[in-house]
């Protein structure tokens, strides 16, 4: 069979998409990928053949620029001419989900997570939502990663509960046989906070900085360590940057491939996202047996039990982040290694990567 996978960029290719392209070779088919531009384009073409390149501007709605995207999806398809397409983020699943209907080409839909878009009451409610209406009618399956995303798909009336899937989060442990032991990070007598993801204000990284300045006037034992694409929506140029820029204990990191590596150098992940389909960064920490705090939030509740792999907070809240840093900060090291074990059973309990691999070959015995 011949698969096409249709997303955003090259970086979500590699960070996400990766393992499921590799286990779709191995059954046989033939993948194809379509992706946008990035910092990462040069190592996904040295990794895998069959890239195909459309540029999104996945960060702004415009109705001239995404008529043309209309087109060079249709032009795309109709040039590879797949069996089955997987469309992932909210820009492929409606644009490309359109074309491929049109084409009459099978399609599967993924929804990583409704994420910052459903804080954004009007554009979400009134252009995301009829968009999705209209594009995943003809759609053969739509995945979701946590159970509160799929109810509010299915109670909106945007798809038809017969079209609805959990689909599995898993980790694929093989990972951990190839991180490099290149990164190490000196002073280990102050204890580490770090937080890895999008610098964007729903992912909570104001929140963060702004608790953990907090925390750090409470005691001189702590580190905060921010790993993210600086230049990300002019972050870099953002006054908050410059201010905890100067400050001895916050490091800020250029977003890196080598994720694993440096959550190594963690005591303690912190994800204070208003709203996730699934974690990945938690998944990760746990799978190198580290606690985590973390927002009581879609996506990141499914993966940590308060008290048992670390502790969950309401989001948007300071003090309840400050609270659930203190915690950990004063829990015993005896305790915190506890939860590291915890986390790391869970990930191996619960997020099995041969779950993943049984899903999608059901899926595409239902679909061929």
């Amino acid at each position: 069979m011949k698969i096409l996978l249709s997303t955003n960029t090259s970086r979500r290719v590699l960070e996400v998409l990766e393992s499921k392209i590799n286990f779709l070779k191995k059954e046989g088919h033939e993948v194809h990928v379509i992706c946008s531009r990035d910092f990462l384009t040069s190592k996904l073409k040295k990794r895998h053949k069959n890239i195909h390149f459309c540029e999104i501007n996945r960060n702004k709605i415009s109705p001239l620029n995404d008529l043309f995207l209309l087109f060079k999806y249709w032009k795309l398809y109709k040039k590879i001419n797949p069996d089955l397409i997987f469309h992932s983020t909210i820009k492929p699943n409606i644009y490309g989900s359109i074309i491929a209907s049109y084409l009459k080409i099978n399609c599967v839909t993924h929804i990583s997570g409704i994420g910052s878009t459903i804080n954004k009451n009007f554009i979400f409610n009134y252009i995301i939502i009829p968009l999705y209406k209209f594009s995943q009618k003809k759609v053969r399956k739509v995945l979701f990663q946590n159970f509160d995303d799929k109810k509010f798909f299915i109670e909106k009336n945007i798809i038809k509960k017969s079209q609805a899937s959990l689909l599995p989060t898993a980790f694929d442990f093989s990972r951990l046989n190839n991180m490099s032991k290149n990164i190490s990070i000196k002073n280990k007598n102050k204890f580490r906070f770090f937080y890895v993801g999008r610098l964007i204000k729903e992912k909570g990284i104001f929140d963060f900085l702004i608790a953990a300045e907090k925390l750090s006037n409470q005691s001189n034992k702590v580190e905060f360590f921010i790993i993210g694409n600086l230049d990300f929506r002019g972050f870099k140029k953002n006054s908050i940057f410059k201010k905890f820029q100067l400050k001895d204990n916050f490091t800020f990191i250029n977003y890196s491939d080598k994720i694993l590596e440096y959550i190594d150098n963690a005591d303690c992940v912190v994800v204070p996202s208003w709203r996730e389909g699934m974690s990945n960064v938690l998944i990760e920490a746990g799978a190198m047996k580290k606690p985590s705090i973390a927002s009581d939030v879609p996506g990141c509740k499914d993966v940590i039990t308060n008290g048992y792999n670390g502790y969950l907070f309401k989001p948007k809240v300071f003090n309840e982040i400050i609270y659930a840093m203190n915690r950990i900060l004063n829990d015993s090291n005896i305790q915190r290694k506890e939860m590291g074990l915890n986390a790391h059973n869970n990930i191996r309990e619960k997020f099995r990567f041969k779950d993943l691999e049984l899903f999608y070959e059901n899926l595409l015995i239902s679909i061929n």
